[in-house]
């Protein structure tokens, strides 16, 4: 799916793609996107990500249990610091937007 997106950037099509936590870290896929565009890295602590997925953790087998989750975000914090930019996410929606939009890369 990233190669299909990343074609149609080589076409001259633009798009905005969010990924999901662990796409960005699997091995071979920040090659394809880092020389098509811009990322950017919507970071949170990791207490505030613990709370936000509790929710849905009997959907996210990765993340039952603290120690597992943390493991897991621990080794794909160096894949994350890869991004070419990084975007406080600890705040409202809004904010975090805000930020994404003023970004040096958009002037």
């Amino acid at each position: 799916m990233i190669r299909s997106l990343t074609k149609k950037v080589e076409r001259g099509r633009p798009v905005v793609v969010a990924l999901g936590g662990g796409a960005f870290v699997q091995p071979g896929n920040f090659e394809i996107l880092q020389p098509k565009g811009i990322s950017i890295w919507i970071d949170c602590p990791f207490e505030k990500l613990e709370l936000r997925i509790a929710a849905d953790a009997a959907n996210r087998p990765l993340a039952r249990d603290h120690e597992s989750l943390r493991r897991l975000y621990d080794a794909r914090l160096p894949g994350y610091l890869k991004a070419d930019h990084r975007v406080d996410g600890d705040r409202e929606v809004s904010e975090v937007v805000d930020s994404i939009l003023h970004l040096p890369i958009w002037k």
